[in-house]
């Protein structure tokens, strides 16, 4: 049984070079984020046709993900040997100085000035802990709480504090990069809400680009809003580390579910990430409680898991992509043979709309049947995702004449793209997606097959069901 769960590993130092990411596509990556908080355009540039270069040569498609800096605060450049100490009160404010051990510069005043009495300020992973004493000072005053080394560019979270989110002139310049790129997806940061997502989506519609836009659950104001993010957006990421500390690290298990639920619900793509195999960074191996953290993730239905520090700046990045893909491998085992159940995999219910109806019978209809593969012909990638969204058990093939498409498709649960010729009439359709099936999904002549398919020559649509015995 091929693997449903997708894999998203982050590329860094100990993965920019062509040989590792070959590698990692071997192990079974199937999509490579980008990180824009680090690094310059002309990075970017050249992992992503690495990737790409790397997926030609198996014939097999990896997504690139472009993950945007959003509105992260962080510290300016820190003056050598700086440190906290538990006790001491220092000065918050923004500004191009160097953070020293008694004042903390940062690079965005609404931080400074959203700062009320007792709000709360966590630094890197929120080793680091200071509560503000004195708001109305200026500069505003905080006690260090938990004291440690300063770094540069060190991250700032303040919890309790509403910052506005939107798009940065960083994050615009970086879009027009992604563009140029050709990244297929973006991650926006620090949603908080439909809002958000809908500016990087105009942003976009205005350069005439429709890269779908997956939004990074980091702020309670997100968890609130939860519903109406998932309406609007292609996907959810539960990003766990800056989640984290948004909210206590006991609400984040809930939080994670109620976020992959709301994906299972609006149909839209779930990503789990940060600290996944945490260990994996400096060992050969994971934790038992890591493995287990992978496995429950994909059991609450998230249909992908990302890997952060174990492959940007890991000691072995490809053995961690295989560990992550034999962990969802025997997950997945388990639940086909009837092991383990999860409501999760029940995917999610019909909308009610002509296309999800189609693509729900589909599901269905191959499982009455036993189908040996269901196969979408798809152009824009709409029916193969509608389809997917369902969580068929039967071998899910994308045909698609679109290289982009095709691209995309790589991050979906389940979707084993394919390119194929453009089908000009029913017959054609129906001969392509039989060839599609016995290339991909290990079907033989005179297997079952259900092709469901949009109208010839107008993408988005799905309006087409039809069962067929392969030649």
């Amino acid at each position: 049984m091929a693997r449903r769960t997708k894999i998203l590993a982050t590329l860094g130092p100990a993965s920019e070079d062509a040989d590792t990411i070959r590698s990692m596509v071997d192990a079974g990556l199937d999509a490579a984020r980008l990180n824009f908080s680090h690094g310059e355009p002309e990075d970017h540039r050249q992992l992503a046709r690495r990737v790409r270069r790397a997926a030609d040569e198996v014939a097999r498609p990896v997504s690139l993900v472009q993950d945007l800096q959003g509105t992260k605060i962080r510290l300016r450049e820190v003056a050598e040997g700086a440190r906290l100490q538990e006790g001491q009160t220092v000065d918050v404010l923004a500004s191009q100085a160097l953070t020293t051990s008694d004042r903390l510069t940062v690079d965005d005043v609404r931080l400074v000035e959203a700062l009320e009495d007792g709000s709360q300020l966590l630094l890197g992973d929120g080793d680091l802990e200071l509560v503000v004493r004195d708001a109305d000072a200026d500069p505003p005053r905080a006690e260090v709480l938990a004291g440690g080394g300063l770094r540069d560019r060190m991250g700032i979270t303040a919890r309790g504090v509403e910052l506005p989110g939107g798009l940065t002139e960083k994050d615009q310049n970086d879009l027009l990069v992604g563009r140029d790129i050709g990244v297929d997806y973006v991650a926006t940061s620090f949603v908080g809400s439909a809002a958000d997502v809908a500016n990087v989506r105009e942003f976009l519609a205005a350069k005439g680009d429709k890269t779908p836009v997956l939004a990074k659950i980091e702020r309670r104001q997100a968890l609130d809003n939860i519903h109406e993010i998932a309406d609007v957006a292609d996907g959810m990421m539960v990003a766990r580390g800056d989640l984290g500390l948004a909210l206590e690290p006991q609400q984040v298990p809930v939080a994670q579910k109620r976020i992959l639920r709301a994906c299972q619900q609006a149909g839209v793509i779930s990503i789990t990430a940060t600290q996944m195999l945490e260990s994996m960074v400096e060992n050969p191996r994971p934790t038992r409680a890591e493995t287990s953290d992978v496995a429950n993730a994909i059991l609450d239905g998230s249909q992908v898991v990302m890997l952060s520090g174990e492959t940007a700046i890991g000691a072995d990045p490809t053995r961690a992509v295989a560990t992550m893909a034999d962990i969802a491998e025997a997950t997945e085992t388990a639940i086909g043979d009837g092991e383990l159940e999860d409501e999760a995999f029940e995917g999610a219910q019909p909308g009610g709309s002509r296309d999800d109806a189609i693509a729900n019978a589909a599901v269905v209809l191959a499982n009455d049947l036993d189908a040996d593969a269901i196969v979408t012909m798809t152009t824009s990638g709409s029916t193969a995702l509608r389809v997917a969204k369902f969580r068929p058990w039967a071998p899910l093939i994308a045909a698609t004449p679109d290289e982009d498409t095709y691209a995309k498709l790589s991050l979906v649960w389940g979707v084993r793209p394919f390119l194929v010729p453009e089908a000009t009439t029913l017959d054609d359709m129906v001969w392509v997606a039989e060839d599609a099936a016995k290339a991909v999904g290990d079907v033989e002549p005179g297997d079952t097959i259900v092709v469901t398919a949009g109208q010839i020559g107008v993408p988005g649509t799905t309006n087409l069901l039809r069962v067929a015995q392969v030649r």
